[in-house]
């Protein structure tokens, strides 16, 4: 976070798509919301549920770059999964819960680059059956191979 101002981090969490903007005006209107410590307002949303424990800790850590990738903000850690970490995250625009696993750079090396792993993907991205889970996404961030999954 650029500052430990509540200005800065309600802008940051708005660009971040940590807080959503109806969000924001719910908070800088609500009698009860901390206006100068950005630990107490930290502490009051995770109270009330609209931060988790890993925001939380990201926003006071100064690593707001953890808590988005490419556009999908991210809710938490799941884990380690195979090749990389799983997270949960949120669809950009509708919100809904999704999970995104991003694999590490050296996870198929070196057989396998990012570009194979996403075009694997995306072949199994059209599979449809009951067992499977539905991928909603899949590319490459940054150098970072990921897939979106139905939750």
């Amino acid at each position: 976070m650029p500052s430990d101002s509540i200005a800065g981090f309600l802008d940051e969490a708005k660009a971040k798509r940590v807080l959503f903007p109806d969000q924001v005006e719910q908070l800088i209107r609500h009698p009860d919301a901390p206006q100068s410590d950005l630990s107490a307002l930290c502490a009051y949303l995770l109270e009330r549920s609209v931060l988790t424990r890993f925001q939380a800790d990201a926003i006071l850590e100064r690593r707001a770059n953890d808590l988005i990738f490419g556009s999908y903000p991210i809710v938490d850690e799941i884990g380690p999964c195979p090749g990389g970490t799983a997270y949960r995250a949120l669809h950009p625009s509708l919100r809904t819960p999704v999970v995104l696993r991003k694999f590490r750079g050296d996870a198929f090396a070196p057989y396998e680059s990012a570009t194979d792993v996403v075009s694997r993907a995306r072949a199994y991205g059209m599979l449809a059956h009951p067992n499977l889970l539905s991928i909603l996404d899949a590319g490459e961030y940054q150098g970072t191979a990921y897939v979106v999954l139905d939750h």
